[in-house]
């Protein structure tokens, strides 16, 4: 849809009782185009309009109706775009930017009409074949009449003696040659005749000249945007795409994007107006050349937070059916010598959700470059799935109505809470909200193998904050993964119970459950699950602890011991008896009462080293994926714990072990005498599982793979819940934190003040092919 600059939306709107009922005309942008070289190379320069009357609709209706016409008018128009001609694709072009400068509400001017002072600007602003009938009609009006005179008046001379056909050539000679022909007056009125009728055909020649002339100076665009605007992330962070196409390659200087966000709004007093907010961009294009995409960041707190409600589906189209984007693009033609426009309006349901535009970009066998207007319209979906950096918790679910769609609600912390950190205040700033919880990011690994689509939700859970009101309400226990299906009200809380019932509605994620492998069974599982637990247990106690004094010591250490079944019933039970017996020989000697006697835990039997323990389980864990993954390129149905495609195993064990594959952490766990070796094999298997596309879509945050948030939540919870002192030890659990942080950028939040430690918005493209240089070089 254009609107012109002199028929406003805000004019379109019913306002109070009186509305305007005046048909609207929508210009849209056909796509069919063939592929069109860069500038020096192009074969045909083009676009396609089609003007679709919508009726005598009124205000906003109007232009939803001539919006929603769109698809079903353009498949009806014209041939395959294959098939179209080069001179159909200009004709087309020159009125599709005859409707930018000003056409949309042609149908409106019932007012104006076809009139001698509305003539000049009816024919300027219509297209080529209108300007020809409309001289062709006035020269044919002309004749007529000078030819009717010529009869009434007579007194001229045909050498040839046709009479039928003399007063027409005597008119045709004036008006059109300006001077006598064969026909010749020989009389004083018949010369008066000629005369006057030389003097019309000057005026009509001038005048019709003037309008071709003017026509061909008018500046043509052929600028082509795109039909759909896509809703995609950036690094996680949520934005809207528009790509802009110049058909004819040359360089636009001075370019101008404008975005304009527009909602219907009724005031308390019933005046019904359109508002204008103007959607800044991040980094326009100042020259246009081939193909262009401008972006807007979407803030959710500010007026395109509607965005947020159709791109994560809590609203429907239907529902936002007075959301309008204006597109307008300006820029300075260097041979036109001034200035071209084009103009585009997006409703809601011409938003792509989760895609991007496909690449318009290639190079031909000669390594030049090649525009292909015909995928300008064309959109990928994004696969990927990445958490924005957030300052805290989202905004929570609705729970009054059933789910559109699967929604998850994950957990989230942070790498550095700054200065209120009491355990680690000197870590750095404070640093956005991620996902952190490993449980979580198994369930997401699932779901994105599985290619299904949810609605993510990110809580904080972080020790020692303030979880948000609407965690309770989906789980009571207040932990993560929770997750609702489609269609239903009630939550289920727990990754295996989550898993589990998905299976049971979706065949997609039955399948991927489902790999599984003959040699493997649950006790490698169990086997390679025991690594992370044990070494988190381990680090909580000194280097010369025993088992069982361990036992006696308690605390959060004894449990994952104990979860990993290093700590049995058998051992607690002797650790039990030997106390009471200590307890009774002390009563015995200092005839105290029971409550007042303190066992002292140095006296206790210590039985097998903790940590030669931890060190054994982490051995067999790397040594069973040593033994499992095959090595280099073999066979193909062991690249994997389950199979040839990665499955649950795999995920659970890659999230489990990711941490033993940092250097930084094997220093760490080096200061606490626990050591241990990683296999090729397995080293090999970790690098499969890491270059997943989706490896960082369950993680993090940005450009953050969460690993610094993750481990400062594990780090902190193991220095604050452990009851032997000094363990795990402080500046070694700093110093791992702070290597995190360097290795692995956390997600920062704006107002950190931190430029230099945010990570870029994109990654760097090392290494860039042919391609990338060639098409660099023709956009900018």
């Amino acid at each position: 849809l254009v609107v012109p600059p002199h028929t406003d939306p805000a004019d379109m709107t019913a306002t109070g009782p009186t509305s305007m009922s005046a048909p609207v005309t929508e210009n849209v942008t056909d796509g069919m185009h063939p592929s069109l070289r860069n500038s020096l190379r192009r074969n045909s320069s083009g676009a396609s309009s089609l003007s679709i009357k919508t009726g005598s609709l009124s205000g906003w209706d109007a232009i939803r109706a001539s919006l929603s016409s769109q698809s079903s008018r353009s498949l009806r128009g014209g041939l395959p775009r294959k098939h179209k001609s080069s001179k159909r694709l200009r004709e087309s072009s020159t009125k599709a930017v005859k409707d930018a400068r000003g056409g949309a509400a042609v149908k409106s001017r019932s007012s104006l009409g076809f009139s001698a002072s509305a003539i000049y600007f009816l024919v300027l602003e219509r297209t080529w074949w209108y300007c020809a009938l409309v001289i062709a009609g006035v020269f044919a009006l002309s004749l007529g009449v000078c030819a009717l005179l010529c009869m009434a008046v007579g007194g001229f001379h045909d050498p040839l003696d046709s009479t039928a056909s003399a007063p027409l050539r005597f008119a045709a000679s004036h008006v059109l040659t300006m001077s006598f022909g064969m026909v010749t007056p020989v009389t004083e009125a018949s010369y008066a005749l000629a005369v006057t009728q030389c003097f019309l055909g000057v005026l009509l020649n001038v005048f019709m000249f003037t309008f071709v002339i003017t026509k061909f100076q008018r500046p043509l665009a052929h600028m082509l945007l795109a039909d759909s605007a896509c809703l995609c992330t950036r690094a996680g962070e949520p934005f809207i795409l528009v790509r802009i196409g110049n058909l004819r390659c040359n360089t636009l200087h001075r370019a101008e994007v404008t975005l304009t966000l527009l909602r219907r709004k009724k005031t308390p007093e019933g005046e019904t107006f359109v508002s204008r907010t103007t959607l800044s961009l991040q980094e326009p294009p100042r020259t246009l050349t081939a193909v262009a995409t401008v972006a807007h960041k979407i803030i959710p707190q500010g007026p395109g937070g509607v965005f947020m409600d159709l791109a994560t589906g809590r609203k429907t189209s239907e529902e936002l059916k007075d959301l309008l984007l204006q597109c307008i693009v300006t820029a300075y033609d260097p041979i036109y010598d001034a200035e071209v426009c084009a103009v585009k309006v997006y409703g809601a349901q011409d938003f792509a959700r989760g895609c991007v535009y496909a690449d318009v970009m290639s190079i031909d066998e000669k390594g030049e470059a090649v525009v292909d207007f015909e995928r300008i319209h064309d959109v990928l979906p994004q696969k990927i799935k990445i958490f924005p950096p957030l300052k805290d918790s989202w905004d929570g679910p609705e729970m009054s109505r059933p789910a559109r769609m699967l929604e998850v609600v994950f957990g989230g912390g942070r790498a550095c809470y700054g200065s209120k950190d009491e355990t680690f205040p000197t870590l750095g700033p404070l640093t956005a909200m991620e996902q952190t919880c490993s449980y979580c990011y198994k369930l997401a690994l699932l779901l994105n193998e599985a290619d299904v689509e949810y609605i993510p939700y990110i809580a904080n859970i972080s020790l020692g904050d303030d979880k948000p009101d609407w965690l309770e309400a989906c789980n009571p226990k207040k932990e993560t993964p929770v997750a609702r299906l489609q269609g239903r009200t009630e939550w289920i809380a727990g990754s295996d119970v989550i898993m589990s019932t998905l299976a049971e509605t979706d065949e997609r994620v039955r399948a991927v459950i489902e790999r599984r492998r003959e040699d493997v069974n649950d006790n490698h599982e169990q086997v390679v699950k025991k690594a992370l637990m044990s070494v988190l247990g381990g680090v909580m106690f000194g280097p010369t602890v025993g088992l069982k004094r361990a036992v006696k010591i308690g605390g959060v250490g004894v449990m994952l011991l104990k979860m990993v079944g290093l700590v049995t019933p058998d051992i607690e039970k002797e650790v039990e008896e030997e106390m009471k017996k200590q307890m009774e020989r002390k009563g015995a000697e200092s005839e105290a009462s029971s409550e007042d006697i303190v066992v002292d835990v140095d006296d206790v039997d210590e039985g097998l080293n903790v940590r030669s323990l931890v060190q054994t389980c982490m051995s067999e864990a790397f040594e069973t994926i040593e033994r499992l993954i095959a090595c280099g390129h073999g066979d193909e149905g062991r690249m994997f714990l389950c199979g040839k495609a990665p499955g649950v195993m795999d995920f659970g064990a890659a999230v489990d072990l990711a941490f033993f594959f940092q250097p930084s952490f094997e220093v760490f766990l080096a200061k606490h005498d626990i050591r241990y070796r990683v296999g090729p094999n397995c080293r090999a298997w970790h690098a499969r599982m890491t270059s997943l596309p989706h490896w960082r879509s369950g993680m993090g945050a940005g450009h953050s793979d969460g690993r610094a948030a993750a481990m400062k939540t594990i780090i902190t919870k193991l220095v604050l819940w452990s009851k032997d002192p000094g363990y795990p030890e402080r500046a070694a659990s700093e110093e791992l934190l702070r290597s995190t942080m360097r290795d692995f950028p956390p997600a920062y939040i704006e107002d950190t003040g931190k430029e230099e430690l945010r990570s870029d918005d994109m990654d760097a493209v090392n290494g860039g092919t042919s391609l990338d240089s060639v098409t660099a070089k023709l956009c900018v």
